[in-house]
């Protein structure tokens, strides 16, 4: 019971840290390169965003082929897919653009796309890759 006044007492870990087995050197080697590619893309989906508004699609290409998206979270993943698969679209190159989309569908099933945002050719593929579309920004 909790009175007035009182606040509850935390228990402590049961497993000291320092106890704690070493990591394998294959699961360290895949958390760095997870941070690693985090890191990167963090710095590339930025400058892509930014060449996208430009019109450079090319440069979007170049900023985020490099990028393995296995080792990003999700919803990074899912962005840096969708903006890769309509560079794709845009250079004419749709079969690498509905790999890049099928992919992203697969992570990100319930990824809706904006018509605000993305031309109708973009939104054309996405919707034959099996996404939605949503009208309102």
């Amino acid at each position: 019971r909790r009175g007035r006044g009182r606040s509850l007492r935390r228990r402590r870990p049961s497993v000291r840290p320092d106890k704690l087995p070493a990591r394998a050197v294959d699961a360290q080697a895949r958390v760095d390169r997870r941070l690693a590619m985090a890191m990167a893309a963090q710095s590339a989906l930025g400058a892509g965003r930014a060449a996208w508004r430009r019109g450079d699609v090319g440069e979007v290409k170049r900023l985020l082929t490099p990028l393995d998206r296995a080792f990003l979270d999700r919803a990074v993943a899912a962005e840096l897919g969708v903006l890769l698969g309509a560079a794709y679209l845009m250079l004419a190159d749709a079969d690498s653009a509905a790999a890049t989309f099928a992919s992203v569908r697969q992570r990100a099933p319930g990824l809706q796309l904006s018509r605000y945002d993305f031309p109708p050719m973009v939104c054309d593929a996405w919707q034959r890759a099996g996404g939605s579309i949503v009208d309102a920004p």
